[in-house]
């Protein structure tokens, strides 16, 4: 093996030592080991070169080169790599990763307020490392106001306003906000979106309207569908029950009759009979239980057809009532044994 030889493979041994070692430095955070143990390598490479470079001058017999290169290399680093590895892997350095890496990662959990959006309130959490032109950003896609209209206020958990996040290049953490505090974010433009109230009072915002003439006029709605369906299947949209429907079954029902509903003998007062269109063709009957067992209080989709009181009142068909001699229970009336 020549001399080129020599160099090039101790070197490249040293290069790969030099990258196991570097590996185990950061994977156990020993900062301050990291720059003493490339100060040394730098050392031990510039004192082999010289060496390598005295031996080749005197022309090294390349039988004995390479057993000279690998005994050289084992001398040298075997030792280094043992002691770079017990170093790294000390339980004070691991402790000492440990903490670099909470700081790290260390984040804090703020209450969020907006000046022109008085319901808009949430619990966002901040890494104490973000600028506060980051946090701007990421408060911009909760809020919509824009980075350079947007002024934050920190606040305490009492309420007392602590300072301005004025500059955007300081950390979030330079501040020293707390878990609980509050950022309030005020909206400087004037022609915001967020301003007027744009956002919470739908009032505020047009409605689109059409008249029934021009709806008529429009093509490839859901009606003119409808009408094209019903006309190619009649037998599909026609109405299949009747509006007279149980009609018969009223005949002996009239308003102010004790009756039994089933399911589940329910007791109460006829208060309606006749047609409800709000709740599908043919004839219904209006209950007043004697217990509040039904669903309202008589007005069914925006229509009143008798008065109840709150949760007594309900609509069934007349094949559920029963009239009679149906008196009101006793809630306290015990069975007998």
């Amino acid at each position: 093996m020549g001399v080129r030889s020599f160099v090039v493979l101790s070197f490249r041994s040293l290069d790969i030592t030099v990258n196991v070692l570097n590996r185990q430095a950061f994977r156990f955070g020993g900062g301050f080991m990291v720059g003493v143990f490339f100060c040394f390598v730098l050392l031990t490479k510039s004192l082999l070169l010289q060496w390598w470079l005295s031996q080749a001058s005197s022309k090294i017999a390349s039988g004995n080169s390479f057993p000279l290169c690998f005994g050289v290399s084992t001398v040298l680093y075997t030792p280094l790599i043992y002691f770079c590895k017990s170093t790294f892997e000390s339980p004070g350095n691991i402790r000492m990763a440990s903490r670099l890496q909470i700081e790290g990662d260390a984040s804090v959990l703020l209450r969020v307020t907006h000046s022109n959006i008085k319901s808009f309130a949430a619990d966002i959490r901040f890494s104490l490392q973000m600028s506060v032109e980051a946090v701007k950003e990421k408060l911009w896609k909760k809020c919509g106001t824009s980075v350079n209209s947007m002024r934050l206020e920190l606040y305490d958990d009492c309420k007392n306003k602590l300072c301005d996040l004025s500059d955007d290049s300081r950390p979030l953490g330079f501040y020293s906000p707390l878990d609980g505090f509050r950022i309030h974010i005020i909206d400087l433009d004037p022609s915001s979106v967020t301003s007027g109230g744009w956002l919470e009072d739908t009032s505020l915002v047009e409605k689109y309207s059409i008249s029934e003439d021009e709806y008529n006029k429009r093509s490839g709605t859901f009606r003119k569908f409808k009408e094209q369906m019903a006309s190619q299947n009649p037998s599909a949209f026609r109405n299949k029950m009747s509006d007279d429907y149980m009609e018969d079954l009223c005949a002996n029902i009239k308003v102010g009759d004790r009756c039994e509903v089933d399911p589940g003998e329910k007791r109460g007062i006829v208060k309606y009979v006749g047609r409800a269109e709000a709740l599908g063709p043919g004839f219904w009957i209006g209950i007043q239980y004697d217990e509040p067992l039904g669903k309202h209080d008589g007005m069914v989709k925006g229509t009143r057809y008798f008065q109840s009181p709150p949760l007594c009142g309900a609509m069934v068909r007349p094949d559920k009532v029963k009239v009679g001699d149906y008196p009101e229970r006793d809630p306290f009336e015990e069975d007998e044994i």
